[in-house]
């Protein structure tokens, strides 16, 4: 019997020493793992085309060409403005054109297409009478696409504003950095739109491996563990899809200051809730889409003039939803769903009367020209 005990109690013994080992080499295996990625693994796509802006954050390098930045045959190229372009952009609009000029985030860039494929250059197939202008930003909020319209408003003319976005832009008008690095914090102080980050610090663009660090000691399961543990239940993050009271009057400022620049310089503005692969099933963006419908004016006379194409998404069979996302561009539009914007949008522009007045204007200046 003493014999037995002796056996079982080495058994057991074993059984947790191997426990152990296998806990120690698992953890140790993350570790390594884990800081292989932060270390060497890639860094956010828009570094390679990016550069600090003390405003800003980041805008795009001017004159760069990057071949095949998103496979073969799928380029990156911008003008000597920054905008991603095959062209340079004159300050005026050349006659018998009508100049589109299209603000936004990534999905406005283009994150994932060539320049050609992009939803904002793809009107210019729709009716050869449109010059489209991209002033698209990766990572972009409302903020900085409000910030960069700014900026290049008084160095061009235009016929037709189209200022686009999708709910994360939202959300990151809420915060001063975006995956790390800085960015401007806009506020209303005595009704006056005022930026809290500038200088944007520029440690994260000094040493971009730095908000990698910080994401991967954020991931290690010991600190989240900590984390749930000393941290109180209530100090987790707030749905920010949900509008706050502050945030509804920030974007309703700078909507209407977007549109007084764009009518000084007698253009139209509209404003484009795009669609997310996730806005098709899921009702994340209905608070804000809600709201923005709530305030919204069939004409820009009235108020700004809304466009809804998560409305029009969601009339779609579900077979045709997956081929407008590219999953290996981390579901941004693919060729298809930039060509299924260009359609749709420009069906809805032309729908808005001042609009298609401005097309009629400039078809019969360039008849007047021949």
């Amino acid at each position: 019997m003493v014999q037995l005990k002796k056996i079982v109690k080495t058994i057991l013994i074993n059984v947790a020493l191997t426990i152990i080992l296998l806990l120690l080499l698992e953890g140790f295996s993350s570790i390594v793992l884990r800081a292989s990625d932060t270390f060497f693994g890639n860094l956010v796509p828009e570094r390679r085309h990016t550069q600090y802006d003390d405003e800003l954050g980041w805008i795009n390098l001017p004159n760069l060409y990057l071949k095949d930045m998103y496979g073969p045959g799928n380029s990156f190229k911008t003008n000597s403005m920054s905008f991603r372009s095959d062209r340079e952009v004159t300050s005026g609009v050349p006659a018998g054109k009508v100049r589109v000029l299209c603000s936004g985030d990534s999905f406005t860039m283009g994150y994932g297409v060539d320049n050609d494929e992009v939803w904002c250059q793809l009107l210019e197939s729709k009716d050869n009478t449109i010059e489209s202008v991209n002033l698209g930003q990766g990572g972009y909020g409302i903020d900085q696409a409000y910030l960069w319209f700014k900026r290049n408003s008084p160095k061009l003319d235009f016929d037709v504003h189209v200022f686009a976005f999708i709910t994360d832009d939202f959300n990151r008008m809420q915060s001063d950095t975006f995956n790390g690095f800085g960015k401007p914090f806009l506020a209303l102080e005595n009704g006056l739109i005022t930026n809290k980050n500038r200088p944007v610090p520029t440690l994260a663009y000094k040493f971009p491996r730095l908000p990698r660090i910080r994401e991967g000691i954020d991931q290690l399961s010991s600190v989240t563990l900590l984390k749930t543990l000393l941290l109180p239940a209530e100090t987790s993050p707030q749905n920010t899809n949900q509008p706050d009271d502050s945030s509804r009057q920030l974007v309703l400022k700078l909507f209407d200051d977007v549109r007084e620049t764009s009518s000084a310089k007698g253009s139209i503005t509209v404003f484009v809730y795009l669609p997310k692969q996730s806005d098709y099933l899921h009702t994340e963006s209905d608070p804000w889409r809600q709201f923005l419908h709530e305030r919204s004016s069939q004409t820009s006379r009235d108020g700004f003039c809304l466009i809804d194409l998560v409305d029009e998404i969601r009339k779609l069979p579900p077979q045709e939803i997956e081929g407008l996302f590219n999953q290996e561009a981390d579901f941004h539009y693919s060729e298809k769903g930039n060509q299924y914007v260009a359609d749709v949008l420009f069906r809805k522009l032309l729908e808005i009367r001042e609009i298609e007045s401005k097309f009629q204007q400039k078809l019969d200046q360039a008849s007047y020209l021949r």
